[in-house]
């Protein structure tokens, strides 16, 4: 007599599928096997967040991956797939994989200006904009540079009194260290209230670096401020009144060198400073 053939059973999940097998087959025997239904996938498109980073007129300022566009998003192993290689008032943008960035803004542009990149995965796209934020624009001297320089870190000056006269408040101006020499670096000068000077023996920095520290460029002459002023990284050399703020508020004069003074006399007249007076971390030396 023929047996009939059993309908096996199918559980899915992880699922247990039973039979027996008959007739035909000799004896008898049980068998399981099992399979595994895999999950459906989760669509994880990319989430891009906005940014806004400070910037420095004239000057191209670069953020490494740890402080570039992919730090506050959702990235799901997206990419950067487009950016703005212009921004909205026409300054340069380059982006890389990493989220690092560059941006560079038209010269005498201070202000706000923006730039878009977009993330792309195999589930969507996201689209982010960057706010660049400058108060202030910053002008550049270095005595090696040509004579036809407009102070832009790409073009600077070649002699102080040119960044002096361009100046303004809330700029900052950078002096380079050149060729070591006082070259374009001896006049007299009168800083205006509320502008920085900073040589290269502080370096520029601002939520990241614009130029790294190096050495100091050498002056030759007399600084008067006028107030709400940082002087640092600037080597005073040969100069007895290298420094003149007397009766003028907010003064920091920090990380410079006063080498080679011929006299005793002060080095600095800082009488009278009101508000706020800063003085730390200078290096004084004197000839005998």
């Amino acid at each position: 007599m023929q047996k009939r053939l059993r309908r096996p059973r199918f559980l899915f999940g992880a699922a247990i599928v039973a039979g027996m097998l008959a007739g035909g087959c000799g004896n008898s025997d049980n068998f399981v096997f099992t399979n595994t239904v895999a999950p459906p996938v989760t669509p994880n498109p990319p989430v891009a967040v906005n940014d806004a980073r400070s910037a420095l007129g004239n000057a191209t300022v670069t953020y490494s991956a740890a402080n570039g566009v992919l730090t506050n998003d959702t990235v799901n192993g997206a990419t950067i797939t487009a950016f703005d290689s212009a921004g909205s008032a026409g300054g340069t943008v380059v982006v890389n994989p990493d989220g690092s960035f560059t941006y560079t803004p038209l010269f005498g542009f201070v202000g706000s200006e923006t730039f878009s990149y977009t993330l792309s995965n195999a589930f969507g796209t996201s689209t982010a904009t960057v706010t660049m934020t400058s108060t202030g624009e910053g002008w550049f001297v270095d005595n090696t540079a040509g004579t036809t320089g407009n102070g832009s870190q790409a073009d600077p000056f070649d002699t102080l009194l040119e960044a002096v006269a361009a100046a303004g408040a809330g700029d900052t101006i950078f002096v380079a260290r050149g060729d070591g020499s006082s070259t374009g670096l001896s006049d007299n000068i009168t800083v205006p209230q509320g502008v920085d000077l900073v040589g290269e023996g502080q370096g520029l920095v601002l939520s990241q670096t614009i130029v790294p520290i190096g050495g100091f460029p050498s002056f030759t002459g007399t600084v008067t401020l006028l107030g709400d002023n940082t002087v640092s990284g600037i080597a005073f050399d040969g100069v007895n009144n290298a420094i003149d703020a007397s009766s003028v508020p907010n003064i920091v004069i920090s990380n410079n060198l006063f080498r080679d003074s011929t006299t005793s006399a002060v080095m600095m007249d800082l009488s009278d400073i009101q508000t706020s007076l800063v003085v730390s971390g200078n290096t004084f030396t004197q000839d005998n």
